[in-house]
């Protein structure tokens, strides 16, 4: 048979899964802000190399 689980130690568990869950949250919000600014770098770069592949282009096309 299963033991019976005090409600002690229910409310225990219970408190340190929200803590535990509450971390989480934070740490995946943290991600996201990261990860978000990562993106903006990235396209940031991307334009950035567009422009001067655009330049180099219109400069062969001179020659």
């Amino acid at each position: 048979s299963i033991n019976p689980i005090s409600l002690e130690t229910l409310f225990l568990l219970n408190m340190t899964n929200s803590k535990r869950n509450t971390i989480l949250k934070i740490t995946l919000s943290k991600n996201t802000l990261i990860i978000q600014k990562n993106i903006q770098d990235l396209y940031r770069i991307y334009t950035r190399i567009t422009q001067v592949l655009y330049k180099f282009i219109q400069c062969v096309k001179v020659v």
